[in-house]
């Protein structure tokens, strides 16, 4: 017993010791030293503008207006500064050689973190002195700290080599810590009120968070955790040149992997279930599995995708297979509502008067100068096969059978044996698109589609029955936008429509008065018969040349054009010739020799060399002009009424003599090896 109360009486002494000391301490007297040391260790300047110490068996170290300098290249003389610092040191430890520091609180930090254009980092140190060689591991004291708080924080990041900025402030952060601080053991992190706002060259982004929460064990960069839970972020901006407006209400994520998510974007639900490879995180795989459930903005299907987050740029491989997007709700619905069917014919066979077609826009450029998102092709990597089962477009049609096989990797983009069903047939192609010389080429083929199809497609039944077309189309071209593009284009286009019946009042006032001249009996006829049309235009550097490359048969009369489609100035420079057919030869006196189609592609003027001719030919030979940008449109524009202006020749140039022969096969077969 005696022994006992001897240790007591010690330890009592011992204890009050320690207390006399603190409450006699006076560490403000260092705080030269303290500053001294803190710039031998970091080569910067350190002031402190006070420092004290609270009186308790866990006293609390509390410094205020703590600034770090900056490098000597920063852009502002702080790196850091601080308003103010507590540290709760608990006593009884230090006598076994051991720092518990129960809590730091931080209070108005501001930091700044940059890099110069010569990649040099402001959080780099070089220290002043030369540092003291470290104690043995057995005089070394650990180092706990259980909590960290803090309140009003904001980090500023520059970067000057990629002229690029981010700022960050956040409300207040809560960490607790179990162990040594540099094993990171968090068990629990939470955030208050976070802002983000970056800026990328001309994109600038701004983010906030409502609540991040995360629970877990063991060191947390080993991905250690239990359970994320996020809630309530909000991101706006533009991105890529496009602008975004996304908000997300949940974000949850477990140790098992399960993840779910809840979002809109642009005013539209998506949500996500399913897993994340967590396992594979913690292990340090570079590949991690993603399987995700989606659904929202008319979009719903399968990820199934392997991604390694930690590449640069990140990259993913693997599958995604989405049954239907319906688009309908995602774009606005096409200004003037849908295409309204033509007149049926009147009872007994007479033709309905048809309504004038609308006159051909007047200037204003045909492909636009708006710069494209070449960037983009360098945010990730990818090697993936999209498919799709269904696409609703905005004007309520639909394709079916996508499939799009992804190859993505610094910044070039391949997509071979793409294709997709439209209107009863099948495109398939490739499309090769560089960020690095932004070139891009496509090559592909169109078949199975039939004019009738495309017409009862967009309900204009009764019009044309069979027609079947086929289009090759082989180009490639570099620029940084759609019109730098077309006019540096160089390849071919080929297009040809088969046999068909066009109701005769659908060809227009137009297509009715050339009838009138080559035959009179033939606008009498309800319908009109077509043989064949084709369009052959080879293109160099942006010029789309043609030499009878461009024909059309009917059973009343049959055409030819040459020359050429200047893509880069958008002009056109066009001659069509009539050529007499074996039942109507005795008419061909009637129509003129040629036609001349020159000047602006929005809005050409045409030149008629005898002024006895109809000028409802204009509309034939524009719709023929325009076979280059599609032979549907080309042969619409002609056919059903196109409104280009009509003019005297005024000495127009004489085009070479039409073939003879099959002329269609002629103008497929033109300059093609």
């Amino acid at each position: 017993m005696k022994f006992l109360k001897i240790a007591g009486g010690i330890v009592a002494v011992l204890v009050i010791g320690v207390v006399i000391f603190v409450m006699t301490f006076d560490i403000a007297k260092y705080k030269g030293t303290i500053e001294a040391q803190t710039k031998a260790a970091t080569g910067r300047d350190v002031t402190i503008g006070d420092i004290r110490m609270g009186l308790s068996l866990t006293p609390t170290i509390v410094l205020s207006d703590v600034v770090l300098g900056n490098a000597s290249w920063g852009s502002r003389p702080q790196m850091l500064i601080v308003k103010k610092l507590e540290a709760k040191v608990e006593l009884l430890p230090l006598l076994s050689s051991q720092v518990n520091i129960s809590k730091i609180a931080v209070d108005g930090a501001d930091m700044l973190l940059e890099t110069n254009k010569a990649g040099q980092q402001n959080w780099v140190f070089q220290a002043a002195a030369p540092q003291q060689a470290a104690a043995p591991a057995g005089q070394q004291q650990a180092v706990n700290v259980s909590a960290i708080d803090a309140t009003n924080m904001k980090v500023a990041i520059k970067d000057a080599q990629a002229n690029g900025d981010m700022d960050v402030a956040v409300k207040s952060v809560a960490l607790r810590i179990s162990g040594p601080m540099t094993q990171m053991n968090i068990s629990s992190m939470s955030i208050d009120g976070a802002t983000v706002n970056r800026r990328d060259g001309q994109d600038t982004v701004s983010a906030s968070i409502g609540k991040f929460a995360m629970e877990s064990s063991g060191p947390i960069m080993d991905m250690g955790f239990k359970k994320i839970d996020v809630a309530d972020i909000k991101v706006s901006g533009k991105n890529a040149g496009q602008p975004i407006a996304a908000e997300v209400s949940k974000v949850s994520l477990d140790e098992k992997g399960a993840f779910e998510m809840a979002a809109k974007y642009n005013g539209g639900d998506i949500s996500a279930k399913g897993t994340l490879g967590v396992a594979s995180m913690k292990k340090g795989d570079k590949a991690v599995p993603m399987k995700l459930a989606l659904e929202g903005l008319g979009l719903k299907g399968d990820v199934d995708l392997s991604v390694d987050a930690t590449a640069k740029p990140p990259s993913a491989k693997g599958t995604v297979n989405i049954p239907e997007i319906d688009l309908t709700k995602l774009l606005p619905p096409p200004s003037g509502g849908a295409a309204k069917p033509a007149s049926a014919p009147a009872a007994g066979g007479a033709s309905a008067p048809a309504k004038t077609a609308a006159p051909a826009p007047k200037g204003g450029p045909m492909f636009s100068s708006d710069p494209l998102p070449w960037e983009m092709l360098h945010t990730a990597d990818a090697d993936v096969k999209v498919t799709v089962g269904t696409v609703k477009l905005a004007d309520g049609q639909t394709i079916t059978n996508v499939s799009l096989p992804i190859k993505l990797a610094k910044g070039h983009l391949l997509l071979n044996d793409a294709s997709f069903d439209m209107v009863g047939g099948k495109i398939v192609g490739d499309i090769d698109a560089n960020a690095a010389t932004k070139a891009v080429a496509i090559n592909g083929t169109v078949k199975g589609v039939s004019a009738e199809s495309i017409a009862k497609t967009y309900k204009l039944t009764d019009l044309i029955t069979n027609g079947p077309l086929d289009v090759a189309v082989d180009v490639r071209g570099a620029g940084a936008s759609p019109r730098a593009i077309v006019g540096t284009l160089n390849g071919s286009f080929v297009a040809g429509m088969g046999e068909s019946r066009i109701r005769t009042d659908a060809i227009g006032p137009v297509g009715m008065q050339i009838l009138a001249a080559i035959n009179p009996m033939g606008n009498k006829d309800p319908y009109t018969v077509a043989k064949c049309a084709v369009t052959n235009f080879q293109l160099t550097n942006g010029v789309a040349n043609t030499q009878n490359g461009v024909a059309i048969v009917t059973d009343k009369m049959s055409l030819t054009a040459a020359g050429k489609i200047d893509l880069a100035q958008e002009r056109v420079d066009m001659t069509v010739k009539p050529i007499a057919n074996s039942l109507i030869g005795g008419g061909l006196t009637k129509i003129v020799s040629q036609v001349k189609v020159s000047g602006p592609m929005a809005a050409p003027n045409i030149s008629i060399d005898a002024a006895s001719a109809v000028k409802g030919v204009a509309g034939l030979a524009v719709g023929v002009a325009g076979g280059g940008a599609g032979v549907l449109g080309g042969l619409a524009g002609g056919l059903f009424g196109g409104g280009a202006k009509a003019q005297p020749a005024g000495g127009a140039k004489a085009a070479e003599a039409a073939p003879s022969g099959d002329i269609c096969a002629v103008a497929r077969a033109w300059n093609r090896k």
